[in-house]
């Protein structure tokens, strides 16, 4: 069917639809391409982060000549009109004041953000953003001068240099595949998941760059590869606000939301795209389900670049270009993604008045809706650690945290300040589960509107002391903890190996990744299976060309088969430790290793915050946590994920349940919690002896996204469990 459709809606040639990957930018093509630019004096370039394998993260800055030589001026005029002004004596004693439009506008600037290829296997976002810097940089037309009088334009074509340059390598071997290698970081971060928690280099540097600059606008630049010109008719897409969808529903940014992306649909109707953009938001692109039927997108994409803008105040949103080949030519997605650079320029340089306006006008209106309220974090009883975690996320956020003595020792963020929306957002969970903080990183928090009359009032006449720090992080590697091996082959997403790489190494384990063409566990004392399919693992990709469309598989099916399965069985009886996550546990199981005999109910309750609460209590699995105290925790159990080990059965190897799910509606991120219910009884952590080794299975996640560094120590402890 997929096939089918797509031959109807085809418009080119498969091999138009993206040059042969040596024709692509690379690392030094994209150098000499920013090296060109530099020579005109509009532009300024800024190497703004750097990533795990030392490639640059670049950003190009395009402005009028004067405005190019003075450059911290205007970003300190952006910084004005982002930040109300605050005084604070205490929690009770502040004095907030506007800021005067008008002076602020005489002669202003204002920054305009395009940013892409966060996925690394998006290819025409870097050539279109460079090809947008080129025009702007090098062209005096009337349009390129209109363009610049009111903005700068803040380019990054290129955010996951690590991911691109491994798409490109795949490309060189098969044209027609989808890069999924390239979609993550090195480590195989999704990049487009970690704006808000930033873990990872790439994302730290974008969120510095983006609050740092505070602009009033903020595209974030993608492409599409199931959609556009194969379901919908519709070659690109430009959101206005999508409401029911984003979590960000302020009236002042929809409205300035809606304008920007109105401008570049008329920009792409103009020149002859088939564009899908509706003012009142249009959810052909991504529809949401009914409730129960489905996940809501947001849910699983929290972290994305357009929702750091929206929570900070900044008018943000995406675009897409269809990628699928034989949807659209490679020049037409260069052009989309470049013209859309223009139209955003032109639309805020037409009206600068009505985009300063609305975010100096909301962000004074945050700061006075917050007057009187905090959230405290008392500091005895707590992880150093995972308050420094804490602290690093505030900083990088520029959220405002104050320390002070009495009634106990604790940290306070007070919500009357600009950033009070990302403090709801990070701290209070009202925006997203997704990404708040106490929960990932096990700490506990006050809020003030809960606190007893009394010792609120001690907090409210508080001396305060500003908590500018954050411990960098170090990582330290210890040859005498067992040495660990993360399957990353077939079947198993690189995020999902990524993620659990990140956390070992975190935890100073001797760690490697082995895949099935490198599959020895000579000296390992664990192997760790992350989440994925097992038939695939077992058996390699499906060659199903009806099911993949025009798509090209990256390199012959191959998974573990039978001669790996048998050397895992061998391992664990030997005295190795088996970890397997979700799909990795349903591989422990029947039809597959058969080293476990739980059952495994085919649910797959979607994804979200749950609670586990310990039934084992003498297990040194559960060493390093309250006893008695159920522990929170992160399930990723996509539906239509299959075959499913998120859920195991009554079990006497249990070692802890399910005591129910933190679900929040408008995500969406649960479709049934009755699995996870105390009621239903159901395991979220199982260990069982298997001949002199040990296997343990996990249904949460333990490591999502590097985020939930509380849960760490659950990996840790299975790990050692044979030591």
């Amino acid at each position: 069917m997929f096939s089918a459709l797509l031959l109807v809606l085809a418009a080119v040639e498969l091999t138009a639809t993206q040059p042969p990957a040596d024709e692509l930018l690379n690392d030094e093509m994209f150098a000499a391409a920013v090296a060109e630019l530099e020579q005109s004096p509009r532009v300024q370039t800024q190497v703004i982060g750097e990533t795990h394998e030392g490639r640059p993260v670049v950003m190009i800055i395009v402005a009028e000549p004067g405005v190019i030589a003075d450059l911290d001026a205007h970003r300190a005029r952006a910084q004005r009109i982002a930040n109300p002004s605050i005084r604070r004596r205490s929690l009770a004693a502040i004095d907030i004041r506007g800021r005067n439009a008008d002076v602020l506008l005489d002669g202003a600037k204002l920054p305009v953000m395009v940013a892409g290829a966060s996925w690394g296997n998006e290819a025409s976002q870097v050539e279109g953003i460079v090809d947008a810097a080129r025009t702007l940089a090098f062209e005096d037309s009337e349009e390129v001068r209109h363009a610049l009088s009111g903005a700068i334009a803040l380019l990054i074509p290129l955010m996951n240099p690590d991911g691109r340059a491994r798409a490109i390598q795949e490309w060189q071997q098969t044209p027609l595949s989808n890069g999924d290698s390239g979609i993550g970081n090195a480590y195989g971060f999704l990049l487009n998941r970690d704006f808000m928690h930033g873990t990872q280099p790439e994302a730290r540097a974008v969120i510095d760059a983006t609050l740092e600059w505070r602009p009033v606008a903020l595209i974030d630049q993608h492409e599409d590869r199931y959609n556009l010109g194969v379901q919908l008719a519709q070659v690109c897409f430009v959101e206005p606000f999508e409401p029911g969808f984003d979590i960000e529903e302020h009236a002042m940014t929809r409205a300035a939301v809606t304008r920007v992306g109105r401008a570049i649909a008329e920009r792409w109707s103009d020149l002859g795209f088939n564009c899908l953009f509706d003012e009142q938001g249009d959810r052909q692109f991504a529809p949401l389900p009914e409730p129960g039927q489905g996940i809501n997108p947001v849910a699983s994409s929290a972290g994305r670049l357009n929702l750091l803008g929206t929570t900070h105040g900044i008018a943000s949103f995406i675009t897409e270009s269809a990628r699928t080949p034989g949807s659209q030519s490679w020049e037409d997605r260069v052009k989309q993604k470049s013209s859309s650079v223009i139209a955003a320029l032109l639309a805020v340089s037409g009206d600068p008045g009505f985009f300063a306006r609305s975010v100096i006008e909301r962000r004074l209106e945050e700061v006075r809706a917050g007057e009187g309220r905090f959230v405290v974090v008392p500091e005895a009883g707590q992880s150093r650690e995972a308050i420094e975690r804490l602290l690093s996320v505030m900083k990088l956020h520029r959220i405002s945290v104050f320390r002070v003595t009495a009634p106990y020792p604790a940290l306070v963020v007070p919500l009357a300040q600009a950033e009070a929306n990302a403090v709801r957002h990070f701290l209070l969970g009202e925006r997203s589960r997704l990404n708040e903080l106490p929960p990932a990183l096990g700490l506990t928090i006050r809020d003030s509107e809960k606190l007893p009359a009394a010792e609120r009032e001690v907090f409210l006449r508080a001396v305060l002391s500003r908590v500018e720090s954050g411990a960098s992080e170090t990582v330290i590697t210890d040859p005498a903890l067992p040495r660990v091996a993360v399957y990353s082959g077939q079947g198993v997403p690189r995020q999902e190996s990524g993620e659990i790489v990140w956390a070992f190494e975190r935890g100073g384990f001797p760690v490697s990744r082995l895949n099935q063409d490198d599959f020895s566990l000579e000296g390992f004392k664990v192997l760790v299976m992350p989440n994925g399919s097992a038939a695939v693992i077992r058996d390699g990709w499906n060659d199903d060309r009806a099911s993949l469309g025009p798509w090209q598989l990256p390199s012959q099916p191959r998974g573990l088969g039978d001669a790996g399965l048998k050397r895992i069985r061998e391992f664990v009886n030997a005295g190795g430790v088996y970890i397997g996550i979700g799909g990795g546990a349903r591989f422990a199981a029947d039809g597959y290793l058969a080293l476990t005999d739980v059952v495994m109910p085919a649910a797959a309750p979607g994804l979200g915050q749950v609670g586990i609460r310990p039934v084992a209590s003498e297990s040194s699995l559960l060493a390093g946590f309250p006893r008695g105290k159920p522990i929170p925790a992160f399930q990723y159990a996509p539906p239509g994920v299959e075959p499913y080990g998120y859920v195991f059965g009554r079990s006497d190897a249990a070692i802890a349940v399910y005591d129910g799910a933190r679900d929040y509606p408008p995500e969406m991120s649960f479709t049934s919690t009755q699995v996870l219910s105390p009621q239903a009884g159901h395991a979220a952590i199982v260990h069982e002896r298997r001949g002199r080794g040990h296997v343990v299975l996990f249904g949460i996640a333990p490591a999502f996204r590097g985020q939930w560094s509380s849960t760490f120590r659950l990996l840790y402890n299975a790990a050692r469990i044979g030591n």
